[in-house]
């Protein structure tokens, strides 16, 4: 039987998150599968505001029109696919459209390189340097070529660089239009590459599971771990390789955190619940930390002894909505944890220096020390921690410690005070 998605799985997709707490999404509960209802309530909702570059003058003062930019995107790229019924093809319908031509034109199925003649043009900056150009979730590096990494994009696959940079390959044109959230390579053998599909960030994509390449990226094959893009909404946060052994891999996830024995041939379901960050131990990679992503409630620190097999958790970290985990092979025992709260801004940071015995806050957010707002001096509330937010410690120094929100701090003091 052909399944028909709802405009608002659809909308799940395309719209951050927070659009749906906007005004003109409210009475939508029946989940209307013509996406011209909403866009009649949107245009309805904003008629009378004058919207100039996403912001309208109120009484004198000029206001930001919240989610008006972000509709009109998704305005956009609806409208030029949609159907008669007012819905578009899924990623799910679209791949199997692709599969079934290329399997009645052989010639196009075995061509060598990629169709077409294309070269970019743009743009390559923007208004505020890097802004509304995308951004990527991830980075990945060769065990031992320093030109040659790889970035995972939010919906537009993985790519590689063997330059340091200078230009970059799609290795996933062939895929559906995945996020990628996580990649691990095989120190031993680098044309061995995992990704963690998905969006784990802002949900612009959910995760048809683990892919696994043995060519470079030539070709890709699902794993053992797969999901349903279109029915089961699950992203994946992590994706970790263990140091010793290229065969043992731990995914977190929305599902709860996975672990295989045989390069992603099957996994196991370690742990039940929704789980995002995860790190080794420096030295001691049978011993695990991992954060989860809280539905309800705070987050909670959980901690494997026993490489990734079983988990306990170590502490909940009250008032804290999203968490990132740092270590550092300088101070093996040190945990960092940066954490942002209700508000998106800096909740704090927490300590443990005796590998997730115990754990303390040494720093409280505030509307002075947000190191997670629009400001360059940490001076405002709110932000976007809910997926700006990065942290990691320099494995020569513990005590020079990076954060990234909006923008990027460093301290060298160990958290305390940011530059």
């Amino acid at each position: 039987m052909r399944r028909h998605y709802t405009l608002m799985a659809l909308a799940v997709i395309l719209f951050p998150i927070s659009i749906f707490a906007q005004p003109w999404m409210q009475g939508f509960e029946d989940n209307p599968s013509d996406f011209r209802e909403v866009q009649k309530a949107f245009n309805e909702y904003w008629k009378d505001k004058n919207i100039e570059n996403g912001y309208y003058f109120e009484d004198g003062v000029k206001k930001k029109a919240y989610g008006w930019k972000q509709f009109k995107r998704a305005e956009w790229f609806i409208e030029n696919r949609m159907k008669k019924d007012g819905r578009i093809s899924t990623k799910s319908e679209l791949y199997r459209e692709w599969l079934a031509y290329q399997e009645s034109n052989p010639a196009y199925k075995n061509r060598s390189g990629n169709a077409g003649n294309w070269q970019f043009v743009g743009p390559s900056t923007g208004f505020s340097g890097y802004g509304g150009i995308g951004r990527l979730n991830c980075i990945a590096f060769h065990p031992t070529d320093p030109n040659t990494y790889w970035v995972g994009a939010p919906a537009g696959g993985i790519w590689e660089t063997t330059n340091n940079g200078t230009t970059w390959t799609s290795l996933t044109d062939d895929l559906p239009s995945l996020g990628v959230s996580d990649i691990s390579v095989n120190p031993n053998d680098p044309d061995e590459i995992y990704i963690a599909t998905g969006d784990r960030d802002g949900y612009d994509t959910y995760s048809a599971g683990v892919f696994k390449t043995t060519n470079g990226g030539a070709t890709w094959t699902v794993t053992g771990l797969s999901f349903n893009e279109f029915g089961d909404y699950e992203v994946i946060g992590r994706l970790l390789m263990d140091p010793r052994d290229p065969t043992i891999l731990i995914a977190t996830t929305t599902d709860g955190i996975y672990r295989t024995e045989d390069s992603g041939g099957s996994w196991t379901k370690a742990r039940t619940g929704r789980f995002l960050d995860a790190e080794f131990h420096p030295s001691n990679p049978d011993t695990v930390y991992s954060t989860t992503r809280p539905f309800n409630g705070w987050v909670e620190l959980y901690r494997s002894i026993d490489g990734g097999t079983t988990w306990t958790m170590q502490a909940s970290l009250n008032g804290c909505k999203r968490a990132n985990i740092a270590v550092s092979a300088n101070d093996p025992q040190l945990i960092q944890i940066l954490s942002s709260g209700s508000d998106k801004g800096l909740d704090g940071l927490f300590k443990s220096t005796n590998g997730g015995n115990t754990i303390t806050k040494y720093l409280q957010g505030t509307c002075s020390n947000n190191y997670l707002d629009w400001s360059d001096d940490g001076s405002s509330c709110g932000g976007q921690g809910y997926y700006d937010l990065s942290f990691t410690l320099n494995p020569l120094d513990a005590d020079e410690v990076f954060l990234g929100g909006i923008n990027a701090w460093r301290s060298s003091d160990g958290g305390v005070h940011g530059v």
